[in-house]
């Protein structure tokens, strides 16, 4: 076994420390976790942890690729270290959370409801872990991070000034960058939920395919026939109308956020929906290196592919593409 966690806690560090694949920081967590049980996961979590820690002790001063290193030196460096820690906890528990419940059985192992309970347990647990820490070093976590955008939006600018971007527009683009940053701020709960469910459904993607004899997640249905419920059609009826209200009637700022970023998740739920009417034809009516080019063209134009799949998925509840309610 001893091999196996070894290269299980290498993988972590290298997918975590890549950036680009970060995502998949939890896939050798929950791998382990199906195949060799609980203790060897444990194990994983701890040195992969440890071997973190490590890499900001080293002697000098710590390499510029190691995570949240871009927010130095608005940032501290003991608060950089704890962010990323608390980063890297974040992904390994959601590998923990994906073991979890993958035999999960009875009446809430259903897609739906083991979605919302993964997602919800994969963030409780970082975001106690982080306020935990903020409340003991009495750090202004916020502050601190605002800071640390706003410096990273000025060294982008200082970047592309250096290619060639003009004085004024520069110029335009500094004055602007405390708005950009807050408004980031604003809608980040929404985008870390997005997040959380998009590296959830990779995750289970490739572990239900790399363990099928292990039958992970029992009581799911094929993705391609999944659909929501049609009470579902309200939320964003409802969502977009309190919007709206807001914005022209009760003007209340905070209930302008909580809408926005309830918007924001529920343009996730209907592009995962959008997908699975795209998964259902792509299966059924391409060979699969028609299949393969098709995702490759939506990851190319991914912005496009993005609106296009949320309008697909709100618009199944009423042309109901894949005559799933005739089946019913």
């Amino acid at each position: 076994m001893l091999p196996a966690v070894a290269v299980s806690t290498g993988l972590t560090l290298v997918i975590f420390l890549t950036g680009l694949f970060v995502v998949f920081t939890p896939l050798p967590v929950a791998f382990t976790f199906v195949r060799k049980g609980t203790g060897a996961a444990l194990v994983v979590s701890i040195a992969a942890l440890a071997g973190l820690v490590v890499l900001y002790r080293l002697p000098g001063e710590p390499v510029t690729f190691l995570p949240m290193m871009v927010f130095r030196p608005s940032v501290p460096l003991k608060g950089v270290m704890a962010l990323s820690v608390v980063y890297l906890v974040y992904y390994l528990w959601l590998g923990w959370v994906v073991g979890l419940s993958s035999r999960r059985t009875g009446r809430w192992s259903s897609l739906e409801p083991s979605v919302a309970f993964m997602t919800f347990l994969g963030l409780a647990v970082p975001a106690a872990g982080l306020f935990a820490f903020v409340f003991a070093t009495q750090m202004n976590l916020w502050e601190n991070l605002g800071a640390g955008l706003q410096d990273l939006f000025r060294r982008m600018i200082d970047l592309q000034q250096s290619a060639g971007l003009s004085e004024e527009d520069a110029a335009f683009l500094r004055a602007s960058a405390p708005l950009v940053v807050t408004r980031f701020l604003q809608v980040l709960p929404a985008l870390w939920v997005d997040l959380t469910l998009a590296v959830l459904s990779l995750v289970v993607l490739f572990l239900r395919r790399w363990t099928r004899e292990e039958r992970l997640f029992p009581n799911w249905p094929d993705f391609g026939l999944w659909r929501l419920s049609e009470s579902w059609i309200w939320a964003p009826i409802g969502a977009g109308a309190l919007y709206f209200l807001n914005a022209y009637a009760v003007t209340s700022p905070v209930l302008g956020i909580a809408v926005l970023n309830v918007l924001i998740v529920l343009a996730a739920v209907y592009f995962f929906q959008g997908l699975a009417v795209a998964s259902f034809f792509f299966r059924s009516r391409l060979s699969p290196l028609m299949r393969m080019a098709g995702y490759l063209i939506f990851f190319i134009f991914i912005q496009v592919g993005l609106v296009l799949l949320m309008a697909v998925g709100l618009s199944d509840f009423w042309f109901d593409f894949r005559k799933l309610k005739k089946v019913a």
